[in-house]
């Protein structure tokens, strides 16, 4: 905390001065010639007594100070970071150096004239020469009648000195109590009882370092912080607010200083603003927030059973999808389905992008998944969502499901795992997660218990937050973005890296990879196979419940890798594998997966894309007849 009274550090800008007040009316002019004749300074040595016996007085009976002292510590910060500006002012107060000197009735002498102060001289030993702190160190010119130590002159030296002490102390007081500047709140406070959860957003950055720091200094604060992509920004927020806390929550934000906060309730669009102020920052309209997947992707009962899986595309209909072609006994439901349309001759009809199933009785049904025709077609955000109640995985032992978001197909999710996080066995994360739909409407593991893929940039490892890492030693910006496309039909879960050069220099050699500890549903031992477009692996070779391909080598659209490494896990030794390249099946052992980029070169803003694919390998399976 910087002190607010006394000669203030050579080059420090003081605050801006104003007169120093009287105390007990006009103060004597010292204008003219001969010694000062007033009454005044008697009576202000007089009360100079009473002002300091009451002084203790004061401090101890001021209610307000003391109520304050929190406001006006916490303030301190405000004006230590507003020094620039004191800095930048202080050509103007040197500027009016005359006019202060002149106009001063405590500081005017007799004759003043330029050349006869200075802003930062050091303080002469002669007496006579008086020290104004306040004004960056100004040296005033002595009295013609310095060298005469007359007690008139004693007298009203004390009085000048206790007087600049008094107007210090005043003038401290008052910067103290200056408030901090406002702090902009967008939305409503909501009411303490309000049900629900709200986060407040404090900043949207374009480099994600910069978000990194505000997403750190959150974190050290003991808030839940979390980034949300929005456009090329990314937006910081604390998130998980019960509505009771928000105003202590606005106000340990202000104190961190934040200074303009958006309220937002968690799942539901922004708040208009309270006040009819200027508009929001952005012009363009909240970031889309889907709490569930939208009806269309109902999930048939526990214990109910798949008996057939179908796939058809919007517009396709196909005779015979339901057994027996003809309504069973007791009927079937899902003919209401937004997704598709079913007759009583059990011909489906694909109505729109999405995931749905037919109860053939009470414990039977048949999956229906439709897609789109295009040859290419990329999922919007909107049309995505976390997996919401009602969704289950196979194995008892998964955490965060509802946190994986996926395609309305329900075929792959993903879910980044952050730093910090310990999932797998092979130490703190950073990266991201896939889990994959197989029969039964189950979702099953393809990385041992969730520990996900592992990223490296330039040998910076678990250092991933919401698919952003960021090297600064040369400042390279790595960012994975997923996205659910469908090729001739196919549904994919993409993962475009984005490798920026945020810095002014070019860059050469940069490389980036990841590599995950294999386990596909509960074979820890899955066999990794070597294919033309990357790699194939399953929980098992004769009747495997779920097929996954990593599209890394060839195909439309994907950056071939430059190495591919088909591995044993050795006790978490596959990181340190990712640059490696091994194009060998492995088998019969705790398998791994590894791949990167290498060699890369980056002009200065330059931003490079590298793109890789996963898709399940599932036929279709059309239901026996009854």
């Amino acid at each position: 905390m910087g002190k607010c009274c006394g000669p203030l550090p050579a080059g420090t800008a003081p605050s801006p001065v104003r007169a120093a007040p009287s105390l007990v009316g006009a103060a004597p002019s010292l204008a003219g010639t001969g010694p000062v004749s007033s009454p005044a300074p008697v009576f202000l040595i007089k009360n100079i007594l009473f002002l300091t016996r009451n002084g203790v007085f004061l401090i101890k009976n001021n209610p307000f100070l003391t109520r304050n002292k929190v406001f006006l510590i916490k303030n301190t910060l405000f004006l230590i970071k507003n020094k620039p500006f004191l800095i930048r002012n202080t050509l103007f107060l040197t500027r009016n150096i005359p006019f202060l000197i002149k106009n001063n009735p405590f500081l005017s002498t007799r004759g003043a004239a330029a050349g006869e102060y200075t802003g930062k001289r050091t303080l002469a030993p002669a007496e006579g020469l008086w020290y104004y702190g306040i004004q960056a160190g100004c040296v005033v010119s002595p009295f013609p009648e310095a060298g005469r130590r007359t007690p008139e002159r004693i007298k009203r030296r004390t009085m000048y000195r206790l007087c600049v002490g008094m107007y210090l102390l005043v003038v401290s007081l008052g910067a103290f109590a200056q408030p901090s500047g406002g702090v902009r709140v967008i939305g409503r406070v909501p009411p303490a009882s309000a049900p629900g959860t709200y986060h407040i957003q404090v900043g949207s950055f374009k480099q994600m370092h910069n978000a990194q720091r505000v997403f750190d200094t959150l974190q050290r604060a003991s808030f839940n912080p979390v980034f949300e992509r929005y456009g090329d920004l990314i937006r910081v927020k604390a998130g998980g607010i019960r509505a009771g806390e928000v105003p202590a929550c606005l106000e340990r934000l202000r104190a961190l200083g934040f200074r303009e906060l958006w309220i937002r309730e968690e799942g539901g669009a922004a708040p208009p603003p309270v006040s009819s102020g200027s508009p929001p920052v952005s012009p363009r309209p909240p970031a889309i927030l889907i709490p569930a997947l939208p009806a269309a992707a109902a999930v048939p009962p526990a214990d109910s059973t798949e008996r057939g899986f179908r796939i058809l595309t919007v517009g396709e209909t196909i005779p015979g999808a339901v057994p027996g072609g003809t309504m069973a006994a007791g009927g079937w439901t899902g003919g209401d389905s937004p997704v598709f349309a079913v007759d009583s001759g059990g011909a489906v009809r694909g109505l729109r992008t999405g995931s749905g199933f037919i109860r053939i009785n009470d414990h039977d049904y048949v999956s229906i998944v439709v897609v789109p025709p295009d040859a290419l077609y990329t999922v919007p955000d909107g049309e995505t969502a976390l997996l919401g109640p009602g969704h289950r995985a196979a194995n008892n032992a998964t955490r965060s499901l509802g946190e994986y978001r996926a395609d309305p197909t329900l075929r792959l999710a993903y879910r980044f795992n952050n730093k910090g996080e310990n999932r797998g066995s092979s130490g703190e994360n950073g990266g991201i997660d896939i889990i994959a739909r197989g029969k039964d409407y189950e979702w099953l593991w393809t990385t041992y218990y969730q520990g996900g893929w592992f990223y490296d940039l330039n040998g910076v490892k678990r250092d991933m937050v919401n698919g952003c890492q960021r090297d600064e030693k040369n400042g390279v910006e790595l960012t994975v973005k997923p996205a659910f496309v469908y090729v001739q039909g196919v549904p994919y879960l993409q993962l475009t890296h984005l490798l920026r050069n945020t810095g002014n220099t070019a860059l050469t050699g940069q490389r980036f990879g990841a590599s995950a500890d294999v386990m596909v549903h509960e074979n820890d031992y899955a066999p990794l196979l070597h294919k033309p477009y990357g790699a194939y692996m399953a929980d098992s070779e004769i009747n495997p419940a779920l097929e996954l391909m990593f599209i890394g080598e060839s195909g439309p659209g994907i950056t071939p890798v430059d190495t591919l490494w088909l591995g044993l896990w050795s006790a978490g030794d596959h990181l340190e594998h990712i640059y490696d390249n091994s194009r060998e099946d492995a088998a019969a052992a705790d398998t791994a997966l590894g791949f990167s980029y290498q060699n890369i070169s980056l002009a200065p803003g330059e931003t490079r894309e590298f793109t890789v694919r996963f898709t399940l390998v599932r036929k279709e399976e059309p239901a026996p007849s009854p």
